[in-house]
């Protein structure tokens, strides 16, 4: 019950910093999106998703090989940490030099605004190593402040510059990419502080490489697969529809990713936790923690189709109106899409992620073929049903896979008067 209670409060605490990471970012859409209009942010978000592919392409699952291995302690953090960032440096930089080649797939002109975003990748890519590098050695808190830390910094130059000469999309450009360079610094200091990676000391090792790409290799694609799940809609709807419609549909996605970090906070934890307890029942008290993550999504989802009109009028302007029908659609997939992400996190803790790959593809061919089919002809309510839908046939193969594993029946997720006991033996104060 105690390693229960450590996993469910590591998660609490990582789920409070996500949120605060996301009203971080929500404060900067809101910044952003008042200025640059619903045109202006649909070619925002098109270069902003183009920049975080790059990133997701060049990090080759080191960064869950890092939480994993230096969580588990299976092998000599010191060396595990510069093989990462050795790995790391020259894979960002491939990407980022490459990005011409990728470009011809994105729909967007050339320009020194966009390549300032593209620019950030290696940076980018080495703070989020550097993130999960600290997730792994169990320093959850200042994971969670550099996980804080990019949005901080560019709400912080976007008001500064604002106030000084005003705001346009090279100026937003130049912010971002000086919020990724304090975040990278940030990073690097915390990894000093606690002596996670010596660059002085060589500990190149060929062993060590082949182990974390070999670990990584399936989260990477599966993290890559469901990434295009979550934002493949951008470019069609770009492409389909045109950049106001994009921006549009943007504010919407925005809004409901308050309710995907709930559950990627308890994700994120238990990737880094499973490995390293003893008497954890395992499977059992992660269907109990579905369970409440399903009820705390379930609520969130129902305050954001309540109020989500009044404040996207109030926040984005009316000009943004139409995104509140749209969550209206995206909510059941993203309660499904939490769901998943708890039962993800301790599968990949076990080793077992090459259903993920399934699901994820299988989403995303689905979510590719009703877009093209009916976005020319339903719009903007046609991706985010869309989504909605790739959401739930991934949770169905996911949960149908961790049942036959894990050998649970689905009655399991039935409410049990016992689960009400458990969950107020979490808030206890006198439950050590």
């Amino acid at each position: 019950m105690s390693d229960v209670r450590k996993l469910f409060k590591e998660s609490l605490s990582t789920f409070i910093f996500q949120i605060l990471l996301v009203c971080l970012a929500f404060i900067v859409n809101v910044f952003i999106s008042r200025i640059l209009g619903p045109e202006g942010k649909g070619e925002y978000d098109v270069i902003i998703t183009f920049t975080f592919i790059l990133r997701m392409l060049s990090l080759l699952g080191l960064d869950i090989a890092a939480a994993h291995f230096l969580g588990s302690k299976i092998l000599d953090r010191q060396t595990v940490t510069y093989n990462i960032f050795f790995i790391g440096i020259i894979s960002t930089l491939i990407f980022t030099l490459s990005s011409l080649f990728f470009w011809s797939f994105v729909p967007l002109k050339y320009s020194l605004e966009n390549y300032l975003f593209i620019s950030t990748v290696p940076l980018s890519g080495l703070t989020l190593l550097s993130g999960f590098i600290l997730l792994g050695s169990d320093k959850v808190l200042n994971y969670n402040v550099l996980e804080s830390g990019k949005n901080f910094f560019y709400l912080i130059f976007l008001s500064l510059i604002f106030l000084l000469m005003g705001l346009n999309y090279v100026k937003i450009s130049f912010c971002y990419l000086s919020s990724i360079f304090f975040t990278f610094i940030l990073g690097l200091l915390f990894l000093y502080r606690y002596r996670l990676v010596d660059f002085k000391d060589n500990k190149f090792s060929f062993e060590y490489i082949k182990k974390l790409l070999n670990f990584g290799k399936y989260p990477y694609i599966s993290g890559f697969l469901s990434f295009l799940v979550y934002r493949v809609d951008v470019f069609i709807v770009y492409n389909f529809l045109g950049a106001s419609a994009t921006g549009i549909y943007g504010i919407a996605v925005v809004f409901v990713e308050l309710m995907k970090y709930i559950s990627k906070s308890m994700q994120l934890v238990v990737i880094a936790k499973i490995p390293t307890y003893k008497n954890l029942e395992g499977s059992r008290n992660i269907v109990l923690i579905m369970k409440f993550i399903f009820l705390i999504l379930l609520f969130t989802g129902i305050v954001f189709i309540k109020f989500g009109k009044p404040l996207i009028v109030f926040m984005f302007s009316e000009k943004f109106l139409d995104s509140s029908l749209l969550i209206i659609y995206l909510v059941p997939g993203i309660i499904f899409l939490g769901l998943s992400q708890v039962m993800s996190g301790y599968l990949i803790a076990r080793g077992l992620v090459k259903i993920f790959i399934l699901s994820n593809l299988c989403a995303l061919l689905l979510n590719v073929l009703l877009d093209i089919i009916y976005i020319p002809i339903y719009e903007l309510t046609a991706a985010s049903i869309s989504t909605s839908i790739a959401y739930f046939a991934s949770f169905i193969i996911i949960l149908t896979y961790f049942l036959r594993k894990e050998k649970l029946e689905l009655s399991v997720f039935l409410p049990r008067r016992s689960d009400v006991k458990i969950i107020k033996g979490l808030f206890s104060r006198n439950n050590k």
